[in-house]
């Protein structure tokens, strides 16, 4: 068996002995193989099992698995750091592995390729989709005919971007643009790629009309403010803190407006003037882009105009239940529509030309070395974060672009 397509069985096992075998009549190097010149073993952040930043380990030792017929291996170059990932980590959803390797926005270049892979060739920038949707789609939970999610859920049901190498099917990714670096590229997929896919493909948001953006201040809420503004409509921002605001008005100076959530016990959630938070604000829109989830659904809700569309993307309540004014609901003719990632032939055909056009880049943060994710993981959790922090996965002097 070549002992790159097939690890030795002690490495898989993880016995104590870090002292790999030395090859012999049974571990030699077959002239066809894949994975000829790729490490056996790759550095990663594991998640031991769900809960707080302690569970997660540095390691060093993680197998690297072959390419089945249909699947490409892909050299993480950087990896986005998203609140997804905390409600991940806190175990929002039962069928994540043990352990697990999270990040499911990342960039990276295909370095092998399965013996039926047509759509890459070993060279290739690719971005990640947040799982493969030759798999399953439009959703990769279980459904009436399914008893289990996605297998290639990554950072859930596979490892994902917090590692330095990706073994996945070739559905799960989309090509790179020409001229994005993988630190701007990374997050793209999974935040203006989602906030198109819901937006304009499935709430039908056209330019002109009036928007609401919550969570405005960090990646997903960015990148919405971008997009929607380049689609030529009239964008509110919504955030959490004086510092986020500041920031917004500093960076998006063609917002129509920006508010705050009033953090005061007896109006909680409500929305008020950020120059004056003893002034309420009352203004309905034409559709409301949630990016935060259970904490601002109701107040979204609100301020939606009757018949508008309220579109719900974020989760950082890790899977919150809040009521549902049904009444209010129907009388108001409001839709409520729930989307996650974008089609890849939406995003090669539509999303991508668009943002070329209107030169829209993601906004990051800053770039971080992967051993210091947890620390950022932190940061997100307590809301001091703007824009989308990256973790890189190169380390100096390699071959890979990030």
């Amino acid at each position: 068996l070549c002992r790159l397509c097939r690890p030795p069985r002690d490495l898989i096992l993880r016995k104590r002995s870090k002292k790999l075998p030395t090859p012999g009549p049974d571990l030699f190097v077959s002239p066809f193989c894949q994975m000829s010149g790729l490490p056996r073993v790759y550095r990663a952040l594991q998640l031991s099992v769900p809960g707080p930043v302690s569970h997660f380990q540095l390691r060093h030792d993680v197998p690297l698995r072959p390419p089945a017929p249909h699947q490409v291996v892909v050299r993480v170059a950087a990896c986005g750091i998203a609140f997804r990932d905390i409600v991940d980590r806190r175990g929002g959803f039962k069928f994540i592995s043990r352990p697990a390797i999270l990040g499911h926005e990342f960039a990276g270049t295909v370095v092998s390729c399965g013996d039926q892979v047509t759509k890459y060739r070993v060279g290739d920038r690719v971005l990640s989709l947040h799982w493969d949707q030759s798999e399953m789609w439009p959703s990769p939970l279980p459904t009436a005919k399914g008893t289990s999610p996605a297998q290639s859920f990554f950072g859930l049901t596979t490892p994902g971007g917090y590692g330095e190498f990706v073994t996945c099917g070739q559905g799960a990714f989309v090509r790179c643009p020409k001229g994005w670096s993988s630190v701007e590229a990374c997050s793209v997929v999974s935040t203006y790629g989602t906030m198109h896919m819901a937006g304009v493909v499935r709430a039908g948001i056209k330019a002109g009309e009036s928007v609401l953006v919550t969570g405005a201040g960090g990646g997903l809420g960015t990148a919405s403010i971008h997009l929607f503004l380049a689609l030529g409509c009239r964008v509110t921002a919504a955030t959490s803190t004086p510092s986020k605001a500041a920031w917004l008005r500093s960076r998006f100076p063609q917002l129509r407006n920006v508010v705050l959530f009033d953090a005061s016990p007896e109006r909680s959630g409500r929305l008020v003037s950020v120059d004056d938070p003893t002034q309420p604000y009352n203004e309905q829109h034409d559709a409301v882009l949630e990016c935060v989830g259970g904490p601002t659904f109701a107040t979204s809700l609100r301020h939606a105009k009757g018949g508008g569309r309220v579109v719900l993307v974020g989760n950082v309540g890790d899977n919150a239940t809040p009521p549902l004014p049904l009444g209010m609901l129907i009388l108001n003719s409001i839709s409520v529509i729930g989307s996650d990632s974008i089609a890849a032939a939406e995003f090669d055909d539509n999303l991508a030309p668009f943002m070329e056009k209107h030169g829209l880049r993601a906004a990051v943060d800053r770039v971080v070395e992967l051993e210091d994710v947890p620390k950022i993981h932190e940061e997100l959790e307590s809301k001091r974060t703007t824009g989308r922090v990256v973790a890189k996965l190169t380390r100096k002097g390699d071959a890979f672009d990030w």
